[in-house]
């Protein structure tokens, strides 16, 4: 389901996470358009709903500015759910410290986790970022696609990155 509607808030979306498997109207994917403001308070109650999800495997929420309170939730809840397979969020000025806290609770969660794509692509992430994305990368044992097209990784980010997909 898509929600782009002019709507403020996201207690909508919180509601049908908290559905279970086998409930009417459990979601599976989630797409918030920009039309609809999702900003680090909106990220947090969306991450505290997906650490107990049993349904959704895809979560898609790029260009909100979800800043470091909503990555580190977004993180939090990697660490627990194990349903999620592909997860796009944050906009231009994630940036890296942020980025590194999504994937910190996604290796907290290890091979519980089923995420096998995030998409940080055209999130503020430059060489220094890439440094610390890398080692984390070694450690997500099913992530097998990870965007990072139109950042700023330089040439020696970006081999900071391969290191850690080669470790």
């Amino acid at each position: 389901a898509a929600w782009g509607a002019r709507r403020s808030g996201v207690d909508d979306v919180v509601t049908r996470l908290r559905k279970r498997k086998g409930d009417i109207g459990a979601p599976t994917t989630i797409c918030l358009l920009s039309n609809r403001k999702v900003g680090p308070s909106e990220a947090v109650k969306i991450a505290e709903a997906l650490e107990d999800n049993n349904t959704l495997t895809e979560l898609l929420c790029s260009g909100h500015a979800i800043g470091a309170e909503g990555s580190r939730a977004i993180g939090k809840a990697l660490a627990k759910n194990s349903t999620l397979e592909r997860l796009c969020v944050g906009d231009v000025e994630l940036g890296n410290e942020s980025a590194a806290s999504i994937l910190e609770g996604l290796v907290q969660c290890g091979a519980r986790s089923k995420l096998k794509e995030i998409d940080l692509e055209l999130k503020g992430i430059d060489g220094a970022g890439a440094a610390l994305l890398g080692p984390l990368i070694s450690k997500c044992v099913n992530l097998k696609i990870l965007k990072v097209g139109r950042n700023n990784l330089g040439k020696d980010g970006a081999e900071r990155l391969l290191d850690g997909l080669s470790a």
